[in-house]
């Protein structure tokens, strides 16, 4: 059944991100880029995401992109009564805010067809621009991160599965995932805490 389903968040099997991430294997996954980001930022990388320069320049013009093909999707439609008109104004006034006229000659602020097409060129140089922040965001990140093997994920799953009796397999979610590996984050520390406690302890009465 999963090769007729196509995932496009962390709450995706962990299996299949093993696939894309491991095999490249894109198969099952919609755009990987922003799954992966999604993945560093659960898991507890979102230090290292703050870290890259252009980490709000990159939420920025996400948020910027979604916005403008919403109002635009919204514009697409026609009103039939006065209240679905003014709704499609404040539509209007919203995408006009963008700013995106401010880079097109002789704008047609009040014909909203006309100030759509006008505009359409600049939207989607931001939609591939985005696309292309993802891509070099995501190098970034397995650059530093150092990229991990299908074997390392599975020993990663026998650890937490040992250390916190549990019984784990690549069928959990990605999310899951992130979850469990911060739990064992968390365990780790304490019993470090513990450790370290009783060292002193013992050197105290030495």
């Amino acid at each position: 059944m999963d090769n007729l389903i196509l995932y496009n968040s962390i709450d995706m099997p962990l299996r299949i991100f093993l696939n894309a991430y491991c095999d490249e294997d894109y198969s099952q996954v919609e755009n990987f880029e922003a799954v992966y980001l999604e993945f560093v930022e659960a898991i507890g990388g979102k230090k290292l995401a703050d870290k890259m320069g252009d980490q709000m320049e990159y939420e920025a013009l996400k948020f910027k992109v979604l916005l403008v093909q919403l109002c635009m999707s919204i514009l697409s439609l026609k009103a039939l009564n006065d209240d679905q008109q003014k709704k499609l104004d404040a539509v209007f006034i919203r995408l006009k805010s963008l700013n995106y006229h401010l880079m097109v000659p002789a704008p047609d602020l009040d014909d909203v067809d006309v100030y759509c097409n006008q505009i359409i060129g600049w939207v989607r140089l931001d939609a591939i621009n985005l696309k292309e922040m993802q891509v070099e965001m995501m190098k970034k990140m397995k650059k530093e991160n150092g990229k991990a093997t299908r074997t390392d994920f599975t020993r990663n799953l026998v650890r937490i599965s040992a250390a916190l009796k549990v019984t784990l397999t690549d069928q959990i979610s990605v999310r899951e995932y992130t979850q469990w590996v911060q739990e064992m984050e968390d365990y780790s520390e304490i019993i470090n805490s513990q450790r370290s406690q009783h060292s002193h302890k013992t050197l105290a009465t030495a």
